[in-house]
């Protein structure tokens, strides 16, 4: 999954993320898992998730839950 060359911006959006991970003390494999996710959203959406709104989170999050089996709160 990779966004970068599909969605504007992502690239530079994904490189401060990885610092204020860095710099809140997480591991690489959290910036690696949360990284997946939110590459998945700025495809599903093709724009950056930073651009979406309250509702458009709210209605993809929802439907990550009905897909999933055994839907999780921490997923």
């Amino acid at each position: 999954m990779q966004p970068k060359g599909e969605v504007t911006g992502f690239a530079e959006l994904l490189q401060r993320f990885e610092r204020n991970i860095s710099i809140l003390g997480r591991s690489p494999r959290t910036f690696d898992n949360y990284s997946r996710h939110i590459a998945a959203m700025a495809l599903h959406f093709g724009c950056l998730p930073t651009e979406l709104d309250e509702e458009q989170i709210k209605d993809y999050l929802y439907v990550l839950q009905q897909r999933s089996k055994t839907p999780s709160q921490t997923y």
